[in-house]
């Protein structure tokens, strides 16, 4: 038994939607490539150089893009459809 793991490397700034559409877009072409689990860096959705920044961006779990989009992306491919994934 073997387990494809893909690391997404990312350089996020404080735009969140534009971060997760980053890194969407590596986690489609690590999926296509076979990846089985997807490891993302932790501050992957928003990274400033000001703590004041970090908080003023900060958004609760339910209403996180980053974490609504991951859970779509992660339901979509345990159902083996990776041919169409979130946009």
């Amino acid at each position: 038994m073997s387990l494809r793991i893909a690391c997404l490397q990312l350089n996020p700034g404080d735009d969140i939607q534009k971060n997760v559409e980053a890194a969407l877009a590596l986690a489609r072409e690590a999926c296509d490539n076979g990846a089985q689990l997807l490891l993302l860096p932790e501050f992957s959705f928003v990274l400033h150089a000001s703590g004041r920044v970090m908080r003023e961006t900060a958004v609760d779990e339910p209403g996180h893009p980053g974490l609504a989009a991951f859970r779509k992306l992660s339901m979509h491919e345990a159902c083996g459809r990776s041919s169409v994934l979130p946009q």
